[in-house]
């Protein structure tokens, strides 16, 4: 698949400039000095050739520093990333609070790294390209990152990337949200992989992972999603056309691939919305509180919004389904007018764990190679959910372990 070979490289080439030769160093020990440490860092990279600007490092000690800090045209290179990052990845600096807690605009090259941020009343991290569209925020790796409650009751994201193009998310733990754990608008070419995302009680969590306004070639592999939300992977949306990137794009989002992920709870885990091209294969579902997945074609009788194809071409493929029938009494929930011709059902484990002779769903489209009422054995299940694994030998072939991924 063109789009994964294309993501493969962007990691590549972000894991080499993790490596990179030693940097321009401004230290933050508070607020204040990490204000100035910003400025400083981004004259350095101002007015030169990418072969004559310095490698740049912020770096935060520990400790705890507040929220709304904004960083713009911090910039490295290819073999001279720009870092910003605690000094101590065991003891991470702690941003609290502010509107968002980081917001870095029309930055490249870029590494953000070994953060803890909570508490923000809009978003934990923004990423974008500062409202240019023909200028995305580009080369940007965001790892060993953690946040926690995030948002204050509404539309607040604890990452949210508008107009980045290649991007590598990695290692990362969102812990209750609002609105989005990780919204991407208008972003093409992004791997997000490790990470891990747990939604709260208290917290809305409307959906875990959503690319849309134009989004294109983003792959999710090897995540765990603990009740991340109503629709955990929500593979499309529905976005406001002045924010397309491109404005002309023909599409929500495309192009789409989750893969060895495992999910636990949330009313639908998987949501096809308006997406064209979207595959979900090698996954682990335990106990969905509703549907198994959604089919939507969302705002489709706007006239505004004809020229966006429909939601098609959904692949679903060599995932375990582990549900209660008491729970799950329809497979998938459609809109009208979807093509049910365009989407493909095959090769998935099956078992309904409060009646496993009423495991074999009721899909929108004939399955083939399907296995029902075979019980994976799923061990464990309890708080290690993203090493589950199936004891069972006929069930070795399925699932989010089926195929074991190298970091």
């Amino acid at each position: 698949m063109k789009s994964i070979t294309t993501i493969c490289l962007i990691c590549l080439l972000l894991t080499g400039i993790a490596s990179a030769a030693a940097p321009l160093t401004f230290e933050a020990r508070d607020t204040k000095t990490l204000r100035a440490a910003i400025a400083q860092a981004v004259k350095a990279t101002q007015g030169k050739q990418p072969e004559q600007r310095p490698a740049v490092t912020i770096r935060l000690a520990p400790g705890t520093y507040q929220g709304g800090v904004y960083i713009e045209n911090l910039v490295g290179t290819r073999d001279k990333p720009a870092i910003f990052c605690g000094e101590d990845a065991k003891n991470p600096p702690v941003i609290v609070g502010g509107k968002d807690g980081l917001k870095f605009n029309d930055c490249s090259y870029l590494i953000i790294r070994d953060l803890k941020l909570r508490k923000q009343k809009d978003n934990g991290i923004q990423v974008t390209d500062g409202g240019d569209y023909k200028t995305p925020s580009h080369h940007i790796l965001l790892e060993r990152i953690h946040l926690e409650d995030i948002g204050s009751g509404g539309n607040n994201d604890g990452l949210k990337l508008s107009g980045v193009d290649d991007f590598f998310i990695r290692d990362c733990t969102i812990h209750g949200w609002d609105g989005q754990c990780v919204d991407m608008v208008g972003c093409h070419r992004g791997l997000i992989t490790g990470c891990t995302f747990i939604g709260k009680k208290e917290r809305r969590q409307w959906t875990g992972i959503q690319p849309k306004g134009g989004a294109s070639d983003i792959l999710i592999q090897n995540c765990l999603f603990d009740n991340a939300g109503m629709r955990a992977v929500n593979l499309g949306g529905t976005c406001g056309l002045p924010y397309f990137r491109p404005l002309d794009a023909k599409f929500e989002a495309k192009n789409l691939t989750v893969e060895h992920c495992t999910f636990r709870g949330s009313e639908a885990p998987i949501a096809y919305t308006n997406v064209d091209v979207a595959t979900v294969r090698y996954c682990t579902f335990i106990e969905p509180n509703k549907w198994v997945m959604r089919i939507l074609n969302e705002s489709a009788d706007d006239p505004k919004r004809k020229h966006l194809t429909r939601c098609r071409n959904g692949v679903f493929t060599n995932n375990i389904v582990l549900f209660s029938t008491k729970k799950v009494r329809y497979f998938a929930n459609l809109s009208p007018k979807i093509d049910t011709t365009t989407f493909t059902f095959a090769n998935n484990l099956w078992y309904a764990s409060d009646n496993p002779a009423a495991s074999k769903p009721k899909l929108p489209a004939v399955e083939t190679g399907g296995v029902y009422g075979v019980n994976p054995q799923l061990t464990p299940v309890g708080e290690d959910l993203k090493h589950s694994k199936p004891q069972n030998p006929k069930a070795s072939r399925y699932g989010a372990t089926a195929i074991q991924l190298k970091k």
